[in-house]
């Protein structure tokens, strides 16, 4: 009887063990979809303790993960403990055809769990709509520009609009070819009335910019979410008045309900660019601004002069340098700072500014012109080119205030009375040498000390240094007017009140300069001086002009080879799309060698266009 009993206990305990055994399953809401439909895929591990996260990457080959959530649970029965962990997965499938969700494994305390495989037959994709009539749920979208010009962004708005609430709302990613696509900050939920009735909106803003003209379609974007709603008698008033928003969720049932959407797509037709506008600056309004620093102005005392631009239609890094004018010359010298740009988007329009500072230092006293500033610009609202500008200022500089030149009688003649040294009076002679009242017997010993320090310098000046050399080469700076023979033989001599710096040409642009460039702007300025120099282009050319410049001076160079270096610095520039400037820079570094090795007379021009100082 005892060893009946015993094995009954035996067998119990063996039913309860198995009863308590671990399992992971998985289940699929269905098994036949439609291509744009989503699928909802359930993971259950039963009484076991998972140690990682089980291992989705094989479904990933077949479905897009749009969502998962994890709970946990555990509860005792009849003295037994159970425990739960359940994975639920939204799916969105790749392909059409008869797919399997593999096997799907866990590690866990007693090992390593794995589901089986599921068959799931996937069906061409039905018609989306862009408005749920059950759930009152629609989407809106809407471009501020139905034919932009190439380069002029403008913004695309997707709304999603939900009487109620709403949540793991995904908004497919905008792709496009041949623009820029930028998202607008992140997403904006605000309350808009539609047609008298208070709705929750969601709304994401992209900033697009074309980069080819022509036709552009954007296509259809899809938004699926969760739609909630709670269902039930409302109980205002008494209740609410006790127990405010507790009681009434406590009488309401939620419900949900995914939803899938998709908007409508819009066609587009971008606009050419104008001929010969250069740069390239489609927008509705430009204008300048600019500030200097104070009043008053002297010689190496810098000023600084800002030059704002300001616009709508156009980002700030589209913006070009508002002073690119100025130059160093004889009258002052330029250096510029770290631009400052703004960006504002309201709504459908765009605004934005570009700061230039610069730091100029004038040269000489007198007066000096600061040149005029035009920047050209093409209206889009007017079709047509305008220009906005700063026109030139005149300066009156000091002279500086470290040099001090003696003063005049009123008649302007040096010796008048005041000025000149009375005979017999000797209070200036011993005052400078130090006997008189404010001088002393130090000021003496200085003088001595002075004099034994200048006839040792003459010493060593007459041993050590070749005196010939010496008086040779100060001869080439004399600034005494020369005869009739040297200027007819072309030397240069410095005219009363002229700078050495306005007859000194400046160093040639060198190709080594190029590897200092650190944007796609220094690179356009870079290659606009460089040819300027060697290849004689005018100022401000555009890069076709520039490229095509090198093309006419070697034949080695075709346009095939730097069509499509335009079109990356054209990207950077006027869309402010992200280009491998290392790459373009080398690329174009190429090119000036090719060009450089069929200009053998670039180094006689450089040179011919130094003037000699009286050698």
């Amino acid at each position: 009887m005892v060893k009946k009993l015993f094995l009954f206990i035996t067998l119990l305990h063996c039913l309860c063990s198995l009863a308590l055994a671990a399992e992971f399953t998985a289940t699929i809401d269905r098994g036949t979809i439609a291509l744009n439909q989503k699928l909802v895929l359930r993971l259950r591990l039963v009484d076991a303790s998972p140690k990682s996260s089980p291992d989705f990457s094989g479904i990933r080959k077949v479905f897009d993960i749009l969502g998962t959530s994890r709970s946990t649970r555990s509860q005792w029965v009849n003295g037994q403990s159970s425990s739960l962990t359940e994975w639920q997965m939204s799916l969105a499938p790749k392909k059409i055809g008869s797919v399997s969700i593999p096997s799907i494994s866990v590690k866990t305390g007693d090992g390593v769990l794995k589901t089986k495989q599921l068959a799931v037959k996937i069906k061409k994709a039905k018609p989306t709509p862009a408005k749920d009539e059950k759930i009152g749920v629609f989407i809106e979208n809407s471009v501020s520009r139905k034919k932009p010009y190439k380069y002029e962004p403008f913004i695309y708005s997707v709304k999603l609009y939900t009487a109620d609430a709403a949540e793991n709302i995904r908004f497919e990613p905008l792709k496009l070819e041949d623009v820029s696509v930028k998202q607008n900050g992140s997403h904006s939920i605000y309350l808009s009335e539609y047609k008298g009735v208070e709705m929750n909106v969601i709304e994401v803003s992209y900033i697009i910019t074309p980069l080819k003209h022509g036709p552009i379609t954007i296509p259809k974007l899809k938004i699926s979410g969760m739609h909630i709603s709670m269902q039930g008698n409302r109980f205002d008033g008494i209740f609410g008045s006790f127990f405010g928003n507790q009681a009434q969720g406590d009488l309401f049932t939620r419900k949900s309900r995914e939803f899938l959407l998709q908007s409508k797509e819009i066609k587009l037709d971008i606009q050419p660019p104008q001929k010969g506008a250069t740069p390239w600056l489609p927008a509705q309004s430009i204008s300048l601004k600019e500030s200097l620093s104070s009043d008053e102005f002297r010689v190496g005392m810098p000023i600084t002069r800002s030059i704002t631009t300001i616009a709508t239609g156009l980002t700030g890094k589209q913006l070009p340098e508002g002073g690119a004018g100025l130059r160093d010359n004889g009258d002052f010298q330029i250096y510029s700072e770290t631009p400052e740009f703004t960006n504002n988007i309201k709504g459908s329009l765009i605004s934005s500014s570009r700061k230039d500072t610069y730091s100029i230092i004038p040269q000489k006293a007198g007066e000096i012109t600061l040149p005029v500033i035009r920047l050209k610009w093409w209206n889009v609202l007017k079709s047509r080119p305008e220009s906005a500008s700063v026109p030139a200022r005149t300066i009156k500089i000091a002279p500086s205030r470290m040099i001090t030149a003696p003063e005049e009688d009123k008649a302007g003649k040096p010796g008048s009375s005041e000025n000149a040294i009375k005979i017999g009076d000797n209070s200036a002679s011993n005052s400078a040498w130090g006997f008189g009242a404010d001088g002393g017997f130090a000021n003496v010993l200085a003088y001595l000390f002075l004099a034994i320090f200048g006839a040792g310098g003459v010493f060593l000046l007459y041993h050590f240094v070749d005196l010939s050399s010496l008086l040779k080469l100060l001869q080439k700076f004399r600034l005494t007017p020369v005869n009739s023979k040297e200027m007819a033989g072309g030397q240069a001599v410095l005219a009363q009140g002229q700078a050495v710096s306005d007859i000194i040409a400046k160093p040639a642009i060198a190709l080594k300069d190029i590897d200092s460039v650190s944007s796609a702007r220094e690179l356009y300025e870079f290659l606009n001086k460089y040819a300027h120099y060697h290849f004689q282009t005018p100022s401000n050319s555009s890069l076709g002009k520039i490229f095509a410049s090198m093309e006419k001076s070697c034949a080695d160079i075709k346009e095939e080879q730097y069509k499509n270096i335009i079109q990356k610095l054209e990207d950077s520039l006027y869309a402010g799309k992200e280009i491998d400037l290392a790459s373009v820079r080398l690329e174009c570094a190429e090119l000036l060698k090719l060009a450089k090795k069929k200009q053998p007379s670039a180094k006689k021009r450089a040179s011919s266009e130094l003037p000699k100082l009286n050698p």
